[in-house]
């Protein structure tokens, strides 16, 4: 869209703020199309509602959560490997709270997993946070993890002896007396991939 040039500047004008407003919806469908609508246009035109856009890693919502960190990562740290701003940072931050509190539903922890792969160089100190949840017991968290160590890897924030080092650990873990163990593991190594 407009990261192309394709639309004159008041069709962009236009539909950010036809956006803007839709982040606060009722739907959640609704505020995570909005968040991923606003990251397809230029940082300079959306970054006065970097807030709103930010105030969903808050949301009740581990896909709308998800989605914000991406609208984050894709504006203000493009293909992960710009360096770390003030604002992804403090995204970083709050992605991992909401990642390490076991009291909040899986679906969020997941999405969280989701945002911080997104922010790339900005959440390459937030490495520990995704490995810790790599044997968590919700299967879902321990993919997203996993999936989100892989992709911070191909955007260049996270060295390839890092995901080695966590599928050897998944490796091990297959011979646990525990079956959620064996389970998280496997779910683990097929994350990881070829690592």
């Amino acid at each position: 869209m407009d990261l192309a040039g394709l639309l004159p500047t008041s069709a962009a004008h236009s539909a950010i703020e036809f956006l803007v407003p839709r982040l606060k919806e009722e739907d959640w469908f609704v505020r995570l199309g909005a968040c991923l609508g606003l990251a397809a246009f230029r940082v300079q035109a959306v970054a006065p509602y970097f807030q709103k856009i930010a105030s969903l890693l808050d949301d009740d919502e581990g896909p709308v959560v998800a989605a914000a960190g991406q609208a984050i990562g894709s504006l203000w740290c493009p293909q992960g490997r710009a360096p770390a701003v003030p604002q992804t940072l403090r995204a970083a931050e709050r992605l991992v709270a909401r990642l390490n509190d076991k009291k909040t539903d899986y679906w969020i922890r997941a999405g969280a997993c989701q945002g911080l792969a997104a922010l790339g160089m900005a959440a390459a100190d937030k490495v520990p946070a995704l490995s810790k949840n790599l044997v968590d017991s919700e299967m879902i968290v321990v993919e997203a993890a996993a999936q989100a160590l892989c992709q911070m890897h191909l955007l260049g924030s996270v060295p390839i002896e890092v995901l080695r080092t966590e599928a050897s650990a998944a490796a091990r873990r297959l011979a646990a007396h525990d079956w959620l163990t064996r389970w998280a593991a496997c779910t683990c190594l097929g994350a990881l991939g070829e690592a």
